[in-house]
């Protein structure tokens, strides 16, 4: 990865955000290092029109065709809204949500 970031930047390219398994950049990445099918390689699965990077695995993209994209680690997919992700990345809000977690499994009590 962090080659594929130092090519980025010295093809004249900005990186807004960056994880394990995603780059959002600003510039189209040459052919040799996208391929969808190609282990190693990068999957272009966004051209991005609008974006909200909070944190670390956790952004909101709308991509070309007005696809929303949501991730917040720990969080529901469907507990933020597109307004809650503007109102923390404008206005430095905190957004609180109730977190629900379940086992599955057996329990033996005994």
């Amino acid at each position: 990865m962090a080659k594929i970031k130092l090519e980025i930047l010295n093809k004249g390219g900005k990186i807004y955000y960056s994880d394990t398994d995603i780059i959002v950049t600003n510039i189209e990445l040459p052919e040799s290092m996208v391929n969808n099918k190609d282990i190693g390689k990068l999957k272009l699965e966004h051209k991005v029109k609008e974006a909200y990077f909070i944190s670390n695995k956790t952004y909101c993209i709308i991509d070309n065709n007005d696809e929303l994209t949501k991730k917040a680690k720990g969080v529901n997919r469907n507990q933020l809204t597109l307004k809650d992700y503007k109102d923390m990345y404008t206005k430095n809000k905190s957004i609180t949500t109730v977190r629900k977690d379940f086992v599955r499994g057996k329990l033996k009590l005994n």
